[in-house]
């Protein structure tokens, strides 16, 4: 019976671990596709800086 009891306990703190982690991830996820678009028009920005900057 205790050993039913502990495995039904492990096996819950796994889920919750595994799904700790795919929070963790989709998080990161979002946070790299944000940034992604923020360094592309960072560099677009610069490059029409420059571009201006150099036809002066």
């Amino acid at each position: 019976m205790r050993n039913r009891e502990n495995s039904q306990i492990y096996r819950q703190r796994k889920k919750n671990y595994v799904e700790e982690l795919e929070e963790k991830v989709r998080i990161m996820a979002s946070t790299i596709q944000h940034l992604t678009l923020e360094n592309a028009v960072f560099f677009r920005s610069e490059r029409v800086r420059i571009y201006i900057t150099l036809r002066s």
